[in-house]
């Protein structure tokens, strides 16, 4: 029930200053969002979607390593506390969006769905002094259709959809 950033000095800080100002770094917008609104119990998700192999990550067991040969372009994690779920969801894939459904197994979803969508316009985008081209925007908020919500994460992105269950 606890996380925290060991680079949050030095090394990737999610906030630069110098003499003359500060800018926000990619990074900070995804902590922002989990910090203000990932409370509660976390919850067990299933995701199955498209996958990708992957040469340069392994799985290290003790002395044997495994390739990893079905990464899943979609990472996905829940909470849920009270009477809202909150969803984190990051394509990984460079180029394209992935549409799917988010299935609720335990009631449906009630009333809009607000959606946070952390991106820029390609995966090396960098914040910089002056210069802001990844941060968090406040998307339309969508309409699920009882325990279903069909979404379309957009490539390289970070989403957070946040959503009353009844």
């Amino acid at each position: 029930k606890m996380a925290n950033m060991a680079q949050l000095v030095n090394v990737i800080a999610p906030i630069f200053t110098d003499e003359n100002g500060l800018f926000i770094q990619t990074i900070y917008y995804p902590l922002q969002l989990f910090a203000q609104n990932v409370h509660g119990t976390s919850l067990d998700v299933f995701v199955d979607c498209e996958t990708y192999s992957t040469d340069e990550f392994f799985v290290g067991l003790g002395e044997s390593t495994t390739q990893q040969d079905a990464v899943p372009y979609l990472d996905v994690s829940a909470s849920y506390t009270g009477d809202e779920v909150i969803i984190n969801v990051v394509n990984r894939h460079k180029t394209k969006a992935i549409t799917t459904d988010v299935i609720s197994q335990s009631g449906d979803f009630k009333g809009a769905i607000e959606v946070y969508e952390v991106n820029g316009p390609d995966v090396k985008a960098q914040n910089d002094f002056g210069k802001t081209e990844v941060e968090t925007k406040q998307k339309d908020s969508v309409k699920a259709k009882g325990s279903t919500l069909t979404y379309s994460f957009p490539a390289h992105s970070f989403t957070q959809l946040r959503a009353k269950i009844k």
